[in-house]
């Protein structure tokens, strides 16, 4: 018999003290997955971020052969490069007006 209102025993304490353990686990449990699955989103996204290359700048090959420039007329933009052929057989000189 207790002198209290509330009488409590042995086994009810160990019981609680249980009931407490497998609620914090699983608190501590579903937090943790959570962090992980934020580190793999994050990885997830760092990875896409990576795969993707700065576009490459844009080539265009002029050729010159014994019957002229192939093509005859390029529009190239600020940064773009220009490759001369010589494919005439004799020396040539790429100029920005006749000379």
């Amino acid at each position: 018999m207790c002198a209290r209102l509330i009488c409590i025993n042995k086994p009810t304490i160990i019981l609680a003290g249980f009931a407490l353990i497998i609620v914090a686990g699983f608190i501590i449990i579903k937090l943790g997955n959570k962090s992980i699955e934020n580190k793999v989103s994050n990885t997830q996204k760092s990875a896409d971020f990576v795969r993707k290359p700065a576009p490459l700048p844009k080539i265009t090959t002029v050729k010159l052969s014994k019957s002229g420039f192939s093509p005859n007329l390029i529009r190239i933009k600020k940064g773009e490069t220009v490759t001369w052929s010589n494919e005439s057989g004799v020396d040539a000189s790429v100029n920005s007006a006749d000379h």
